[in-house]
């Protein structure tokens, strides 16, 4: 069963929203490599309930392990995604 996520960013091009993800994390959390580096382990980390894109499953994750940053992160994400 999959939980509904209300917060998650409707997209067509999913390649660009993990773009969009990857930029967002690294102004949320720090160098381009640290912020990789986060990113990789709260998606080996993070139990998907179901298939999805790694754009959307790493907002599900940093919402799950440091929930404080989730506004932060989709606010970032958003402006990401709309300069492609």
């Amino acid at each position: 069963m999959s939980a509904a996520h209300t917060h998650l960013i409707p997209v067509e091009d999913h390649a660009r929203l993990d773009q969009a993800v990857e930029r967002a994390y690294t102004d949320v959390f720090g160098t381009e490599g640290d912020a990789d580096s986060l990113r990789r382990v709260f998606l080996a980390e993070y139990g998907r309930a179901t298939v999805m894109p790694d754009g959307e499953a790493a907002i599900l994750a940093a919402r799950a392990f440091v929930p404080m940053t989730t506004a932060t992160l989709l606010e970032r994400a958003r402006h990401h995604y709309r300069l492609r």
